[in-house]
């Protein structure tokens, strides 16, 4: 099984000279291959969360188990590599993150079906 975590955005503190992460919308992806095709389930935490990894694995994972997939990639190269598949969840998580409501996602996971 492969987990992706998105990065949070950084952006200097006002008190401070560190920089921080700013609260932002991020994203859990789990993959999972069977036969040819790649599956992914996503966590999408709100901006009015707190970002848990933990969290996020168990929700995208409980929704891998249960079915619910976000996308299938078919793999025509043969096995998938890590690399390949942090290109691959990079891609769908900058796609949600560029999404500002929550309402959408279902929209994107239509679309993403079709390609």
């Amino acid at each position: 099984m492969y987990r992706f975590y998105s990065k949070g955005d950084a952006t200097p503190s006002k008190k401070a000279k560190r920089v921080y992460p700013v609260p932002t919308h991020r994203v859990t992806i789990v993959g999972e291959v069977e036969q040819d095709t790649l599956k992914l389930a996503v966590a999408r935490c709100s901006h009015r969360d707190k970002f848990v990894r933990k969290v996020g694995r168990q929700i995208a994972e409980g929704r891998l188990k249960k079915g619910n997939i976000f996308m299938y990639v078919p793999l025509t190269e043969g096995q998938l590599t890590t690399e390949k598949f942090i290109e691959i969840a990079s891609a769908v998580a900058q796609e949600l993150l560029s999404i500002p409501g929550e309402e959408k996602v279902e929209e994107t996971k239509a679309s993403a079906e079709l390609v």
